[in-house]
């Protein structure tokens, strides 16, 4: 029994942790996320738009009018870009245009630097020092990842936005803007601006998104968790007392004084569960704590404070013991029905309440997850390919880079049509390879002239649908091929997709190619040099940067929500396993007599299935009214299916009981 109390309190110590750990961890994210935080701290609508294909050129020009825009009607302007080095940090470089230094403000209060502000009267021409106390940079912020949780190896840059175009180089990538306008005249004035420089295919323009608004804070679960771990604890205690409460009885006739029965029967065990609580505590922030400062230690005060709150209720628990010592001096028994029949109910309200906890659970951060398991899974089919491929970062978009790499053994592959409509009802899957990339899975295919590869379930599709103006061949093929995009920009396996197969005859864009790493970085940057300049080609290696992505961003995330998600259904498992001892308990002198008599298995039981299936009402609830139910199906049939089978097998062992009974 006293394991099982410390088993008890290790596992409330390892759900409230696990709880604040996710809520603190997703705040920290968001400060360190600056589109968010600009949005909440402007209170302004943003406008949002991409540039590709641009020249250095062309991209200054507008860039500088953006800025002369910006300083004339003091609004926020934001842009930036990621860098991935190989030393294994990813620096995040954000540059910006705030006239009234509203967001380094905010930085400098949220993580108590002392760095100057900007003069952006002189916007074309200054610099400004690091707010970061270790570094002598000038010229922008720097601010290391302060996710203690995750233990990340990010920089975050916040620079200069009149030094943008000197410092980024790769231009032909997608760049994005976000500039958080005053009024609806800005988004006119900014189209205007944009279009006297790019054409419709250069830029993409995100001017529908909705007025701003602060996001719902999420619910502060704290009290809620209180409560029910609160609640836990005690029910578990009535359950002890109630086990131990004859043995008390026996000890009191036997001439042991009160003091003696409160210190050998609770004094100790309060003092170990007070040590279990505060050692499980300081293993997990040993583990998941990486470095100390400020909002690490409201962290770790934070936990202070539910032990505290804990203690608060052994001191409530105290007074309950002496009440049960107060009664085995009167050599009373308590009243077996109605105060246990209590524990009961209040254990079956107990599991409610976690269970709605769980759901909530599941919908924050189980769900979300579920690209980056399928992304790991598209890793772990494709990784001798990207293992076998260099990446090209900056060619521009000319069919005369298509052909060289093409006649070189470049593998390309556009995937933007499923980018583009794969959330489409009944999206029919449509990629553009070239031979080499069907090589890759063995599929060896002679094309003289751009090939439709069409499944034969697809036969009445309408060729011009895929054909990009082409002369092609048409073929219906039976067999079932899977493919993956070897960036993993596109997480999910594509089944089954219409292929179209060109050599010559299709441009493709700068992010569709790979290269076969048989050759040297070097020499295919002398391929291109004749029509580009050798020093701004950049090639690397396509698994460095896919490692260091999954590293960085996915496994803790992954591994986070596995670790969670086994607490969780490790707590789910000892709830239900103490309702069905509590139930038993309570019942086993009913259920034996009935038994007897010959009630059938569902006349004896039914009653506990039915409350134990009440507990899942709420929760369900809650995910019809967020829309969730098809999200959480599966999760509710696991949940009706674990209880089904487990009461079924703690209530059927009794019936060799009953045997035996019968027997004697």
């Amino acid at each position: 029994m006293k394991r099982k109390l410390f088993l008890v309190i290790f596992l409330i110590s390892s759900f409230f942790f696990s709880v604040l750990f996710q809520e603190r961890s997703q705040e920290d994210i968001n400060y360190l996320e600056i589109e968010s935080v600009l949005e909440k701290i402007t209170n302004k609508r943003v406008y949002e738009f991409s540039i590709f294909n641009t020249s250095r050129d062309t991209l200054s020009e507008l860039h500088n009018q953006l800025l002369e825009y910006a300083v004339d009607n003091k609004i926020v302007v934001k842009t930036g870009y990621n860098q991935y080095l190989d030393n294994g940090y990813e620096i995040i470089s954000n540059y910006l245009y705030d006239p009234t230094n509203i967001y380094f403000n905010f930085i400098k209060s949220q993580y108590e630097y002392n760095g100057k502000n900007v003069d952006f009267s002189q916007v074309k021409s200054h610099s400004y020092i690091s707010t970061d106390i270790l570094s002598n940079a000038d010229g922008y912020y720097v601010l290391f990842d302060h996710n203690y949780l995750k233990r990340n190896k990010v920089v975050y840059e916040e620079r200069c936005m009149a030094n943008f175009i000197e410092d980024y180089h790769a231009v032909n990538d997608n760049i994005n803007y976000y500039i958080y306008i005053n009024n609806e005249n800005d988004i006119v004035n900014l189209k205007k601006i944009i279009q006297g420089y790019l054409d419709e295919t250069q830029y993409a323009s995100f001017d529908s998104l909705s007025e701003h608004h602060i996001e719902k804070e999420s619910l502060n679960n704290n009290i809620v968790i209180f409560i029910f771990l609160g609640t836990s604890f005690i029910i578990y205690m009535f359950y002890m007392f109630y086990n131990q409460y004859r043995e008390m009885t026996i000890v009191n006739l036997l001439g042991y004084n009160q003091m003696e029965i409160f210190k050998n029967y609770y004094l100790k065990e309060t003092m170990l569960c007070v040590l279990v609580l505060v050692t499980s505590f300081i293993f997990y922030f040993s583990i998941f704590v990486s470095r100390i400062n400020s909002y690490t230690i409201s962290f770790f005060f934070d936990l202070l404070k539910f032990t505290a709150i804990f203690i608060s209720i052994f001191i409530v628990s105290i007074f309950m013991f002496i009440l049960f010592i107060y009664k085995t001096r009167k050599y009373t028994y308590l009243s077996h029905g109605k105060t246990f029949n209590s524990i009961v109910f209040s254990q079956l309200i107990n599991k409610a309440i976690f269970m709605i906890l769980f759901v909530i659970f599941i919908i924050s951060s189980t769900i979300p997850n579920y690209p980056y398991y399928q992304l790991l899974s598209s890793y772990y089919h494709q990784r001798e390919i990207i293992n076998s491929v260099y990446d090209i970062k900056n060619i521009k978009d000319d069919k005369r880079y298509s052909k060289i790499l093409c006649h070189n053994g470049a593998i390309a592959c556009d995937f933007l049509d499923i980018l583009l409509n794969k959330d489409t009802k009944g999206y029919i899957p449509y990629i553009i390879v070239n031979q080499e990339f069907l090589h890759l899975y063995d599929i060896h295919i002679d094309v003289k002239k751009p090939t439709l590869l069409i499944p034969k379930k697809y036969n009445n599709i309408d060729i011009a649908t895929y054909n990009q103006d082409l002369d092609v061949d048409i073929s219906y093929i039976s067999e079932s091929y899977t493919f993956y995009d070897p960036s993993l920009v596109i997480e999910f396996p594509i089944k089954n997709p219409i292929i179209l197969v060109v050599n010559d005859e299709y441009q493709f864009s700068s992010q569709d190619f790979y290269l076969p790493n048989h050759k040297s970085i070097h020499e295919y940057k002398l391929l291109l040099s004749s029509i580009m300049d050798e020093s701004d080609i950049e090639i690397q290696e396509n698994s460095k940067y896919i490692k260091n992505f999954l590293t960085e961003q996915i496994y803790p995330k992954v591994l986070d929500n596995i670790l969670f998600m086994s607490i969780y259904c490790f707590v789910y498992y000892f709830l239900l396993e103490l309702l069905m001892s509590m139930y038993i308990k309570d019942k086993e002198k009913e259920i034996s007599i009935k038994m007897i008599h010959g009630y059938s298995y569902m006349q004896i039981f039914k009653e506990i299935y039915v409350f134990d299936f009440l507990t899942l009402i709420i929760p369900l609830l809650i995910s019809i009214k967020l829309e969730m139910i098809n999200e959480l199906f599966i999760y509710f049939f696991i949940f009706i299916l674990i209880d089904c089978l487990y009461i079924f097998l703690k209530t059927y062992r009794l019936k060799s009981k009953i045997k035996l009974l019968e027997e004697v």
